[in-house]
């Protein structure tokens, strides 16, 4: 036969109204803020007290936290300290970001492990002691302990910046900007190499094309018969040219990692140019000028990306 506990349901909805009112009736100055909340509880899994070779501790698990702006949040845990019991802020040590508290793990606080530290090794250096794991329901009905925690809440709100998450995101940051010009000078060199069998291929293919539609001539060989050469004069200059723009633009403007200089928004703009181009072919308005299309478009439509990015991130 079911518990009163196991036949119970969470009311999540009235769990996060709840979560709200708190927040907004104790956030005083950080009302709406997501970086200042309350810890509402933890639940450990794992843990160790050692006291062989000097006293330390470490402990596993999960924390729930309210955010001032009403969001309920969790996220697991790994904290240690050279002294017994632990002695660190959860919170400020975590290794990653709080995330949204699912409605399936509402009721997790009902479920703490009340086991005791128990010793696991002994020698002449010392004893270690290790957390047992014994869960056992402690509510009557899901859900009870969060909102026993949420209105146990009556003090200021607390920070929740992260420092180890801020600290990994400063080293990030720094090595990536010692590594975004070796990167973008990476692509460019590779880009450069493409750029090579594209520029060997393209007059042989609008010769073919020129061959089957005469009227295409005009504009992929403005110079007129037996000129089929300028062209190649034309790409060994247009094809480095956007090459190396593109590369000095993602080296000025902010891109996402390895969109540097071959961006989504390059690709748009050099197939639209290509389309400029063929079009500009096929009704015979065309000209030398119509292979300056798909490059100028591709370091346009690239600078415009980086442009809007630059001001999006001000």
């Amino acid at each position: 036969m079911d518990t009163p506990y196991e036949s119970s349901v969470t009311e999540a909805a009235a769990i996060r109204d709840l979560a709200r009112q708190v927040a907004s009736g104790h956030g005083g100055v950080h009302a709406g803020s997501p970086r200042h909340g309350w810890v509402l509880g933890t639940v450990v899994d794992e843990g160790a007290r050692d006291f062989r070779y000097g006293p330390s501790s470490w402990e596993a698990g999960s924390v729930y936290v309210l955010r001032a702006d009403g969001a309920l949040m969790w996220s697991p845990f790994w904290v240690s300290s050279p002294s017994v019991p632990l002695d660190v802020d959860v919170v400020s040590a975590l290794d990653r970001e709080l995330q949204p508290l699912p409605d399936s793990k509402l009721s997790d606080l009902d479920r703490p492990n009340l086991a005791d530290y128990e010793i696991s090794h002994r020698d002449e250096a010392g004893v270690r002691f290790e957390l047992g794991r014994r869960y056992q329901v402690v509510a009557q009905a899901r859900g009870e302990m969060i909102v026993r925690a949420l209105r146990a809440v009556d003090t200021p709100a607390r920070t929740l910046d992260n420092t180890t998450v801020r600290r990994r995101a400063r080293q990030a940051a720094r090595s990536n900007r010692r590594e975004r010009p070796l990167r973008i000078l990476g692509t460019t060199l590779g880009l450069l190499l493409l750029a090579v069998p594209v520029w060997a291929l393209t007059p042989v293919v609008a010769y073919v094309m020129a061959s089957m539609f005469p009227g295409l001539y005009p504009t992929f060989f403005w110079a007129g018969k037996n000129r089929e050469g300028d062209l190649y004069v034309l790409l060994a200059m247009l094809l480095p040219s956007m090459v190396l723009g593109l590369g000095a633009i993602g080296l000025a403007l902010p891109y996402r990692d390895g969109e540097e200089v071959i961006s989504p928004a390059a690709i748009t703009g050099f197939a639209g140019g290509l389309v400029v181009l063929l079009y500009q072919a096929c009704s015979g308005t065309g000209g030398q000028f119509s292979w300056f299309w798909p490059p100028l478009s591709a370091m346009v439509a690239h600078l415009g990306l980086g442009i809007h990015r630059r001001l999006r991130n001000r």
